[in-house]
């Protein structure tokens, strides 16, 4: 089932997976309650935005992140058309196809993501994360290092973006069926 509503209405449909399509600043209650949620076993997925960069706790329970949005693809800027690196063996992705048109404008990016248990899930050609994932308690937040709609990046255009989606939901059986 699929449900739109607040999160303290959300919450009472005992969702396994809650997707916040933009960069959402919780007050103290909301990140209680999702906290919580997430905590219990819980699947978030988050996509970046420009608000990321006021937001030091995207992942839910890590401070000191320092989030900054890497501009690619500009006439300044060094890197020009950087691809998604072939997926690891291990990866949940592994079976998807990279098309070879994608273009990515802005990813955000963090200074310290290898020091607070950050694990990169997809990755740039120059192994800067697309998405990545951090454990909170029995649960996972999953970051999309990109915004759900195309001003970042042409992938939710693309057929690649349902079928992270599709592979990001199976984190939510994985942790449901590891439960029982």
């Amino acid at each position: 089932n699929i449900f739109l509503n607040d999160l303290n209405n959300l919450l009472k449909e005992n969702p396994s997976v809650i997707i916040l399509p933009k960069s959402k600043k919780f007050d103290k209650k909301e990140k209680e309650l999702i906290l919580s949620w997430v905590s219990n076993g819980g699947l978030l997925i988050k996509f970046a935005s420009n608000k990321s960069l006021y937001n030091k706790n995207i992942y839910l329970n890590s401070q000191n992140t320092s989030p900054s949005i890497r501009y690619l693809g500009g006439e300044l800027s060094w890197e020009k058309d950087l691809s998604i690196k072939n997926f690891s063996d291990d990866s949940i992705f592994r079976s998807i196809l990279i098309p070879k048109d994608i273009i990515i404008k802005k990813q955000l990016i963090f200074s310290k993501m290898d020091q607070v248990g950050i694990k990169i899930l997809a990755q740039l050609q120059d192994e800067t994360p697309l998405i990545s994932m951090k454990e909170v308690g029995n649960g996972k937040v999953l970051l999309f290092h990109f915004t759900a709609n195309n001003d970042w990046t042409n992938i939710p255009l693309s057929k690649i973006f349902s079928d992270f989606l599709s592979k990001a939901l199976l984190l939510s059986k994985l942790q449901a069926s590891n439960s029982k």
